[in-house]
């Protein structure tokens, strides 16, 4: 009987061991895809930054900068619904789980910033273009932040 009380401990022992340490792999994984998340809405901010500070002069106007920016935007945005596919959220992370409740409605909005950032990218020829290039940029960010951003 003794014996099988140190059998059924071992096994017990063991099966915590599985599920802690999967758990713990879990939750690293989970943490690498919000940070991936994280660094992707960074970019995007970064490069909003960057065509603000044209806009207001605080940098030099170059029709191969905006390109470049917004070539970034619109990397970026196709990029966002695969970054999200993966339901994970953790004390950082803005996202709101109205993205995997309404996920095609979320990826619409991306798809709708990448489709924003590149016909801006072919049309923009001048700085006095800029104001109402921000301001539809703008646009998609505040839909989808609106709507799906903690």
């Amino acid at each position: 009987m003794q014996c099988f009380f140190k059998a059924f401990a071992v096994i017990l022992g063991a099966n915590f061991f599985i599920i802690t340490a999967a758990s713990m792999a879990s939750a690293k994984d989970m943490d690498i895809v919000v940070k991936a998340r994280m660094a992707a809405m960074k970019d995007i901010g970064s490069n909003m930054k960057s065509l603000a500070q044209i806009m207001r002069g605080r940098e030099g106007f170059s029709k191969d900068k905006i390109k470049e920016i917004l070539a970034n935007l619109e990397d970026t945005a196709s990029r966002t619904p695969s970054l999200f596919e993966t339901y994970a959220i953790n004390n950082r992370s803005e996202a709101g789980t109205e993205i995997w409740e309404n996920f095609d409605d979320f990826t619409q909005k991306a798809q709708d910033l990448q489709g924003v950032s590149r016909t801006l990218k072919m049309t923009i020829q001048t700085k006095e273009q800029l104001p109402d290039a921000m301001k539809a940029l703008g646009a998609t960010c505040k839909a989808c932040h609106s709507k799906y951003r903690n």
